[in-house]
């Protein structure tokens, strides 16, 4: 979901929010450390429980 050549820290200097590696989602983290929630686990479940499959 995130380009290969993004570049997180010139993304949050510049526009103050950086895109989660997993889901793609914009966030606004007060460092790069770490981002917070963004429910990221439950969209990532719910995308795969919509996925055409055998029933368990």
């Amino acid at each position: 979901m995130v380009p290969d050549d993004y570049d997180a820290e010139a993304d949050f200097r510049t526009t103050g929010t950086v895109r989660c590696a997993d889901c793609g989602t914009r966030v606004r983290p007060r460092t790069l450390e770490s981002l917070p929630p963004h429910n990221c686990i439950e969209m990532r479940a719910r995308q795969l429980a919509d996925l055409p499959g055998e029933a368990l």
